[in-house]
């Protein structure tokens, strides 16, 4: 049997609440994704305005501003990503533990 325009399909009733159940994680894992880009950026930025006070001019040799420019940056990633990542894990473990106590 071939379904035409004018055919409707059968469709079993648990379908569109699946559906519905899918979309609602789909926006969730959106908005999660959302917040730690923003999340780590944000403290990269914050890490490499803080990094940049550091004298290293007596750590690295003269007239080589190039790597004290990739150090500023590599130190930066770093710290930046495990503070939000810190944060990030915080923040979750609080929401499980209140929805827990709940």
């Amino acid at each position: 049997m071939r379904a035409t325009d004018s055919t409707v399909l059968y469709k079993p009733s648990g379908t569109k609440k699946k559906e519905e159940q899918r979309g609602i994680e789909m926006e969730f894992i959106r908005v999660q994704s959302l917040i730690t880009i923003v999340s780590h950026f944000a403290f990269i930025a914050l890490s490499f305005w803080a990094v940049q006070s550091i004298r290293t001019d007596y750590l690295f040799k003269k007239n080589h501003p190039q790597q004290i420019k990739l150090f500023y940056l590599l130190i930066s990633l770093a710290l930046g990503y495990t503070a939000s990542n810190f944060f990030l894990d915080f923040f979750m473990h609080t929401q499980n533990l209140l929805l827990f106590l709940n």
